[in-house]
């Protein structure tokens, strides 16, 4: 299939104010564009934004203008039940593992949810949740227990199987370690990169971490105030910065490196 799984152009955003009165609107995002190619990995790094750009790609919170295709689907034309059955396609998993289960389901229920709207028959969810499980190394006969009974690096586990569920060709992986112990975090990382292979899935990875960013992904784009500043193969952008305030993230991270180098 030609061109890329994922175009966005000129994405913005706004919110309104604090206050009351409330203070007119402020930006979040302005004029975003990048694109994502079948099987690749787009990385972004940056300040503020992020997590809305990712919502806001998924019109979970539609943009205020701009377009967003998915596999040259014009995402702003479909009605809310076309987007609805079209979503499935495109998952995101959020940095934080407590709020992503519903507290009131089982690790099985919360699994088979989605599988049910995807019309999927009761034996055939059961063994697709077993299955899944399995992958991401959560044991089966932990199924029916609930979210409260698990850490929060095996919640986030729960959550990447729920999301591969759906039968994803796209995930949004908004900081998925960051709220993870550091022992866990090479694990899930690991985990993603075997998953992207093995369902030949297409990534945007959204994290503070530059170093991590740049080897997990091909592309790389830098968010300040709600611009992307800076986009390129990360290879090139990491190596030769032109934005002042890359330059400034790339400084950081290798004075880090190098301060772990001295230790």
């Amino acid at each position: 299939m030609s061109g890329p799984i994922l175009l966005v152009q000129n994405l913005s955003k706004t919110f309104a104010g604090a206050g009351i009165p409330r203070r007119g609107r402020f930006p979040v995002l302005k004029d975003v564009s990048f694109s994502i190619e079948e099987g690749g990995v787009f990385g972004l790094v940056g300040d503020s934004g992020k997590t809305t750009l990712a919502r806001t790609i998924l019109y979970l919170d539609p943009p205020d203008s701009g377009e967003v295709f998915f596999r040259g689907i014009r995402l702003s034309s479909l009605s809310a039940g076309k987007l609805r059955k079209l979503r499935p396609r495109m998952q995101v998993i959020f940095q934080d593992p407590h709020r992503a289960l519903d507290p009131r389901l089982t690790i099985r229920q919360s699994m088979e949810e989605g599988m049910k709207n995807l019309g999927l028959p009761k034996k055939k969810r059961g063994a697709e949740v077993k299955t899944l499980l399995d992958r991401v190394g959560i044991p089966w006969s932990q199924a029916d227990l609930y979210p409260r009974e698990f850490s929060a690096g095996q919640k986030q586990l729960v959550a990447i199987a729920r999301a591969l569920s759906m039968r994803p060709e796209l995930l949004i992986l908004d900081e998925p370690a960051a709220n993870l112990d550091v022992s866990v975090q090479a694990g899930v990382i690991n985990l993603l990169l075997d998953l992207k292979g093995e369902y030949n899935l297409s990534y945007m990875f959204i994290s503070r971490d530059l170093d991590l960013t740049g080897y997990l992904a091909a592309t790389l784009g830098v968010l300040k105030d709600g611009r992307l500043v800076e986009s390129g193969p990360a290879e090139d952008l990491l190596a030769n910065p032109q934005h002042p305030y890359t330059r400034e993230l790339v400084e950081n991270s290798l004075t880090f490196m190098d301060l772990n180098k001295e230790e």
